[in-house]
């Protein structure tokens, strides 16, 4: 009886057609996979600073009407100050002189400075415009600076409270005027270098939230 072998079969390597179409589709899916967790980080990181700012704002509340004592070993009222000149931070400060604005002596954390903290914006994020309406508007609901319909924008805005009321006082400087007048709702626009934006909306009567 003859037994007839199978024939060898040559081990068979990528060809350079495939090796090719191989490392594109990985390059490809690499990419995508890059740009995916990139857009998903800067999302996050924009949703994280506005919820902060709120977070800040209810800090304000919390911190005046508990009779918190400030830097300067004082009581004063608390806020958070917004300024299109600086775009990439706010700051936290204390009422000391009861005006019911942010005085600046170009210093921070010292006793005789209403800075109290410096927050910087992550990187790639920064305040895109203020607007609101001023009191006594006669538009009704709420600001709209996504499409600036019946609003008043902003070159800075002072958001503070004092005890005994829980109320807000809300005062910003319109771009046409540099004189502080009262705003009955502020909101403030964050976006990343991506085009993704967060609001943080800020009432007269305390309300705070993010849209």
């Amino acid at each position: 009886m003859q037994f007839h072998s199978l024939p060898k079969q040559k081990n068979r390597g990528f060809s350079f057609i495939e090796l090719t179409i191989s490392i594109a589709i990985f390059t490809f899916l690499s990419t995508v996979t890059v740009l995916s967790y990139n857009n998903f980080n800067n999302r996050i990181g924009v949703d994280i600073l506005a919820h902060q700012i709120a977070q800040f704002g209810h800090e304000a509340q919390v911190d005046s009407l508990s009779v918190k004592r400030s830097l300067s070993g004082g009581y004063s009222g608390y806020g958070i100050h917004f300024d299109r000149a600086s775009t990439t931070q706010f700051i936290f400060f204390s009422d000391i002189n009861g005006d019911y604005t942010f005085n600046n002596d170009g210093s921070c954390g010292g006793v005789s400075d209403e800075c109290e903290k410096k927050i910087n914006l992550l990187q790639g994020v920064t305040i895109r415009a203020l607007c609101g309406l001023r009191a006594g508007s006669t538009h009704a609901g709420s600001a709209d600076c996504t499409n600036g319909v019946s609003t008043d924008f902003a070159q800075s805005f002072d958001f503070v409270f004092r005890r005994p009321s829980p109320d807000a006082s809300i005062l910003g400087k319109p771009t046409s005027v540099m004189v502080p007048e009262p705003y009955s709702v502020a909101q403030v626009i964050i976006s990343s270098n991506k085009g993704y934006q967060r609001i943080v909306e800020f009432w007269n009567t305390g309300q705070i939230s993010v849209k």
